[in-house]
C-alpha cells in the first residue's frame, strides 16, 4: 500500500484506492481490506459501485468534468487573441450558461452572478489559470503583428546582413530606441496603512515634465552612452552632471525627438561605434524617417533599417529585453532617494540621481544579448517569435493592400510588397475560422472543431462567452 495522506477526511490516494479493489476482486473480506488499507468499508463499498478511484469530498461542481475541461479551454484562447475574462465577467457568463441550460442551483442568486467561492473553487481545480494584470495593445499592432509581414521583415533583413557581411557579426549589429521618462512615478505604489483606511495617499507630483533617454545596444552586449532630452530652450550645465560617462544633454521644445536632433545623435553614436559599417536598426518614428537622416547616416557609414510599424513591441531588442524593467527600477530608486529628501521634487538637475543607477541596472549584458535573441536578430533566427504572437491577428479584420513597412533608408528595396493575406488563420474559409475561434462545449479543443456546431444552442459556451464577428467581405 502507498503512504497515507495527511488529514482527517479521505486520506488516501488513488493508488491505495485502486489496490484495495483489486484486493476485493481477489475475494478479500471489506472487513480485512480496511484493516489493510485504512479505508472505511462505506468508502469502498462506494467506489465498488461507481468503479472510480478518485478522491472527491464536497459538493461536487456545478458544471461536469468535461464542461469545466472546454471552459478553461475557452478561457486559454479567448486570452491568446487578445480578448481575456475577468473573474467577474466569467461568473456573469457562466451564471447566464446555467440559467438557460435549466442547471439546478441549491443557492438562488438575486444579483445574477456566481459567488466568488465558486471562482476560487474553480481556480483550484485549474491550476493552469492564473489572475494577471494584462497590458493593452493598439488594434493596430494586432492587425500588423501577422506571419506575412514578420517573414517579410526576416527576408529583407537576412538580405541586409548578408550583403554587409554582418550576419555573424554581433558588434556591428547596434538597436536604437527612445524611452519616455517622467520626472516622477510611472506606477501607484503598494504602502502600509491602518486596516478598512479609505483614504490612502502619496505625497508626488502628479504631472511632471517628459524627457527623453535614447538608448543603443549593439547585439554583443555593448551600450553606447545615452542621449538625455529634456524639455526647453536654455540647457544648464548642471544638467550633465552625475550622468554616465560619455553622456549627452541637449534641450527639445517637447521633451522628444525631431529630425535635426536625430542627425546630431547620430553624430553622437559614431563617437561610440566600431570602425566601419554597422547596421543601426530602429523604428519608424516620423523624426527618423527623413532625407537629412539618411543623407547623415550614408556620411557616417551608418546603413539604416527600419522595423515595420507597430510590431516593436515584439520585433525590438531594446523593448523586449531593456525597457520593460525600466520604469520600474526608476520608481524604485525613486522612493529610495524621496525617503532622503524632505522636499520630494526631482528636478533636471537632480535627473542623474535616480537615472544613472537605473541605467547601470537595465543595460546589463545578459539583458541586452537577450533581447537580440529573443527577437530573432542575432543569432539569426526567423522562429524566434512564437506562434501565440500571431494570434490576436487571426481574429482582426484583413486589410487590403497591407504593405511592409521594413525599409532600408540607405540601401535599394528587397523584393516587391505584397497583399497581407498569407496568414495561415486567413486562408481557410470563414466558417471554419469561427469555428475555431468560437467552439462548442461538447468539444475538447476550441480551435480543433471541424465544423459549425450540431449540438442545441443552449448547450453552447460560444452563445455565453461571445468573440467579435470576423468580416464577411472578403476571405483570404
Amino acid at each position: 500500500m502507498g503512504k497515507p495522506c495527511r488529514g482527517i477526511r479521505a486520506n488516501w490516494t488513488s493508488e491505495m484506492m485502486e489496490e484495495a479493489l483489486q484486493l476485493l476482486q481477489q475475494g478479500l473480506s471489506q472487513r480485512e481490506v480496511e484493516r489493510r488499507s485504512g479505508i472505511p468499508r462505506r468508502t469502498l463499498r462506494a467506489h465498488m459501485q461507481s468503479g472510480s478511484t478518485e478522491r472527491s469530498l464536497g459538493r461536487k461542481p456545478i458544471l461536469s468534468k468535461q464542461q469545466e475541461e472546454d471552459l478553461e479551454n475557452r478561457i486559454i484562447r479567448l486570452a491568446e487573441v487578445g480578448m481575456p475574462l475577468t473573474p467577474k465577467s466569467l461568473r456573469r457568463n457562466i451564471y447566464s450558461f446555467i440559467k438557460a441550460n435549466r442547471i439546478n442551483l441549491k443557492k438562488k442568486k438575486n444579483n445574477q452572478i456566481l459567488g466568488k467561492d465558486w471562482f476560487s473553487a474553480f481556480q483550484k481545480r485549474h491550476p493552469r489559470l492564473s489572475k494577471r494584470r494584462a497590458q493593452c495593445m493598439n488594434p493596430a499592432r494586432t492587425q500588423k503583428l501577422n506571419r506575412f509581414i514578420v517573414n517579410d521583415y526576416f527576408r529583407k533583413l537576412r538580405f541586409t546582413l548578408e550583403k554587409n557581411k554582418m550576419l555573424h557579426t554581433p558588434e556591428r549589429i547596434f538597436n536604437m530606441d527612445e524611452k519616455g521618462c517622467r520626472l516622477t512615478l510611472h506606477h501607484q505604489q503598494s504602502v502600509l496603512v491602518l486596516k478598512r483606511t479609505k483614504r490612502v495617499h502619496l505625497v508626488a507630483q502628479e504631472h511632471a515634465e517628459n524627457s527623453t533617454v535614447v538608448a543603443c545596444v549593439n547585439a554583443l552586449g555593448n551600450a553606447i552612452p545615452p542621449m538625455i532630452l529634456f524639455k526647453g530652450i536654455r540647457q544648464k550645465p548642471t544638467f550633465q552632471d552625475g550622468l554616465p560617462a560619455g553622456s549627452a544633454v541637449l534641450m527639445s521644445p517637447k521633451g522628444s525627438m525631431t529630425t535635426k536632433l536625430f542627425c546630431k545623435w547620430l553624430e553622437h553614436f559614431a563617437k561610440y561605434k566600431p570602425t566601419g559599417k554597422v547596421l543601426l536598426i530602429f523604428d519608424g518614428a516620423t523624426s527618423n524617417l527623413d532625407m537629412m537622416v539618411a543623407q547623415k547616416a550614408e556620411e557616417l557609414e551608418i546603413p539604416l533599417f527600419c522595423l515595420p510599424s507597430n510590431t516593436t513591441h515584439e520585433l525590438q531588442p531594446l523593448d523586449r529585453a531593456v525597457f520593460r524593467s525600466f520604469e520600474h527600477f526608476w520608481d524604485e530608486e525613486l522612493m529610495t532617494y524621496w525617503d532622503q529628501t524632505p522636499d520630494r521634487k526631482l528636478t533636471k538637475d537632480r535627473f542623474s540621481h535616480i537615472f544613472t543607477p537605473v541605467w547601470e541596472k537595465c543595460m546589463s549584458v545578459a539583458n541586452i544579448t537577450s533581447g537580440f535573441r529573443v527577437t530573432g536578430i542575432y543569432p539569426f533566427n526567423p522562429r524566434a517569435i512564437p506562434d501565440v504572437a500571431y494570434a490576436p491577428s487571426s481574429v482582426c479584420r484583413p486589410v487590403e493592400n497591407q504593405t511592409s513597412s521594413t525599409s532600408l533608408l540607405t540601401s535599394p528595396a528587397v523584393g516587391n510588397q505584397e497583399s497581407c493575406s498569407s496568414d495561415d488563420d486567413a486562408n481557410i474559409p470563414l466558417a471554419v475560422l469561427r469555428t475555431r475561434l468560437m467552439g462548442n462545449i461538447t468539444r475538447k479543443r476550441a480551435e480543433d472543431l471541424p465544423g459549425p456546431s450540431k449540438s442545441n444552442e443552449k448547450n453552447a459556451f460560444s452563445n455565453i462567452l461571445k468573440t467579435p464577428e470576423l468580416p464577411e467581405k472578403k476571405v483570404y
